[in-house]
């Protein structure tokens, strides 16, 4: 190797640390892209780029994202009926909503509060949706399972074993779920450092008046491992 200017190798330097501080919050898939255009913060998303004058930090931007993907029209039709017969998405909305007030959120300046439980399930729905457009493809038939109540709890694990693999590096290939000439799982997924591919099947158990679910398809019993073998079986 030839000579490395001290100038350089400094720059090269904070390359690396800050790469590693990047995977350190956003993991191993593709960086988040996110700049500022003539007073608009402009964010990527895969191959569509968002933009506003009102997002000041990552959060800003997924609270949007979710509208742009859910629909503005079924979001407002959700909030239209009573809090209790409105989709898990929207309740989780209405709860951040008042977390955001709460905390004087809205008035231009950057604020911070505790992480809730309703703020993690909202804004880390928005997430992996985002991650699963930013580097694999977001299909309209996963939007559509997850406006479905009765389906709602499926897609939304699907979401979060997505995320967890494409953080941790994984390159992931969408099953044609259409396709009902073979058996097939949610998604394979292939290592970048052993090249091994895994066949993924997201299961979860539904429980009756939780997540969307009813006693027509979630169960009453309070033994997490009940059904278990006939579940892992089919």
């Amino acid at each position: 190797m030839g000579f490395i200017p001290p100038e350089a190798a400094q720059a090269i330097e904070r390359h690396k640390a800050n790469e590693h501080i990047r995977q350190q919050q956003q993991g191993l898939g593709r960086p988040i892209v996110s700049l500022e255009v003539g007073g608009q913060r402009v964010v990527a998303a895969g191959d569509t780029l968002y933009y506003s004058p009102k997002w000041k930090v990552f959060p800003d931007f997924l609270a949007d994202y979710m509208k742009f993907v859910v629909g503005g029209d079924w979001g407002n039709a959700e909030l239209a009926k009573p809090f209790e017969e409105r989709h898990p998405i929207l309740q989780w909305y209405d709860g951040y909503c008042c977390f955001q007030r709460s905390m004087g959120i809205g008035d231009g300046e950057i604020k911070s509060g505790p992480v809730t439980g309703v703020g993690a399930c909202y804004l880390g729905l928005a997430y992996n949706l985002f991650l699963l457009k930013h580097n694999v493809e977001l299909q309209g038939r996963l939007i559509k399972r997850l406006k479905d109540r009765s389906n709602f709890q499926g897609a939304y694990y699907e979401l979060i074993v997505a995320g967890t693999l494409i953080r941790a590096g994984y390159d992931l290939v969408l099953e044609d779920e259409t396709d009902a000439a073979t058996k097939h799982c949610e998604f394979s997924a292939l290592s970048k450092d052993t090249g091994k591919k895994y066949w993924v099947e997201a299961k979860v158990r539904g429980v009756a008046g939780f997540m969307g679910k009813t006693s027509n398809d979630g169960t009453s019993k309070t033994d997490p491992t009940s059904e278990l073998i006939k579940h892992l079986n089919q």
